[in-house]
């Protein structure tokens, strides 16, 4: 058995490929608790590590390897639903609002009872109520409605339907902000 510091744990000298999870969990809660620890010389602490076995190391690299496998699908289905979405929300959009879109990073909207949205591309508190002031609009509230688990896109559709076609149930659920100008 060698010892590593603290620094050992917190670098690649100990990755899922040269250890598994179940041991290093094993160490830390059985044997670093029962083994006195002291400061070394140059004030950092040390801890145990087992030395794992030839089976060990090629199990924790399959895993590895699994691991990797299942994140890069992961990442590929969540880039095809991102495309789905964004081709779904285009399709509801007008010429006008695809290219404020496309230009701005956000598009406006015309709510059912009179009032103008700018909904921005960001998730979460990206719907602004706008007033004319002059020549330009500027935000008055910022309203934070956010259906989870889908991809912005599909939130900013949904923003949009609700807006224009029940804008009094949209305000009902949004959290509304008032911004002081």
């Amino acid at each position: 058995m060698r010892l590593a510091t603290w620094v050992d744990w917190n670098s690649s000298s100990i990755t899922l490929e040269n250890t598994t999870a179940d041991l290093s969990w094993n160490v830390w809660t059985t044997i670093i608790p029962a083994t006195p620890i002291t400061p070394s010389q140059n004030g950092t602490y040390q801890y145990p590590v087992i030395e794992e076995t030839d089976e060990q190391k090629a199990k924790a690299r399959q895993q590895a390897a699994e691991y990797r496998e299942r994140e890069t699908q992961r990442v590929r289905e969540q880039e095809q639903v991102k495309i789905r979405a964004t081709e779904l929300l285009r399709d509801h959009l007008t010429r006008h609002q695809k290219r404020q879109l496309d230009q701005n990073g956000h598009f406006t909207v015309l709510g059912s009872e009179g009032r103008r949205y700018r909904i921005e591309r960001n998730t979460h508190g990206n719907v602004y109520c706008l007033r004319r002031k002059g020549n330009r609009w500027e935000p008055t509230e910022n309203l934070c409605i956010q259906p989870g688990g889908v991809p912005a896109e599909d939130s900013h559709l949904a923003q949009k339907l609700m807006i224009e076609t029940d804008e009094k149930a949209f305000r009902q659920i949004a959290n509304i902000r008032t911004l002081i100008h």
